[in-house]
């Protein structure tokens, strides 16, 4: 009925579906932004194609793209082991309710073991009570001790300043 394949985002089919499932998240009250145009998602594709530590899976419902989960493996200092991150969980409104989200979850965790990762990370919005009743029977849960998620948002302008800076620096050690 449901089965996972891996997204490949040199395949036309694949970034069309990709895009589709990234958009219907960012447009639901959970995602809360504005779609990304073709050019931008094109961006998008060429980034995360550069990125060897990406991986994204699609679940699929009776043939359908349904839902799709997007991960990061990186590395805990702490640990000295490898770790994935869940960076996005994307079910579909149609889909919902089938147990997709649980599919995709569970398989990133399998996925992990076989990787000999230390741990999986997620973040999740506070009120999304959906995704953390999903989390949940995986026995994810708030860290302990308590961590918080801070960010800071820089300009494109200064980003370019401080890339600049920082090569600067490395060159004169």
């Amino acid at each position: 009925m449901s089965q996972i394949i891996q997204c490949n985002l040199t395949t036309h089919s694949h970034q069309l579906a990709f895009i589709d499932l990234l958009n219907h998240y960012i447009s639901d009250d959970m995602g809360g932004g504005e779609t990304l145009s073709r050019s931008k998602a094109e961006e998008l594709y060429e980034q995360l194609n550069n990125q060897p530590n990406f991986r994204a899976f699609f679940v699929l419902y009776e043939g359908e793209v349904a839902g799709m989960i997007t991960t990061f493996k990186n590395i805990s200092t702490f640990q000295v082991r490898p770790l994935i991150n869940i960076h996005d969980v994307i079910v579909k409104k149609n889909y919902r309710n089938k147990g997709l989200g649980h599919k995709l979850v569970g398989y990133v965790l399998e996925l992990a073991r076989n990787e000999n990762c230390c741990r999986v990370n997620l973040e999740v919005r506070e009120d999304n009570h959906r995704a953390m009743e999903v989390y949940r029977d995986f026995d994810f849960g708030p860290t302990n001790p308590r961590m918080v998620f801070w960010e800071r948002i820089l300009d494109e302008s200064e980003e370019r300043v401080k890339s600049a800076a920082t090569e600067e620096d490395l060159s004169n050690d």
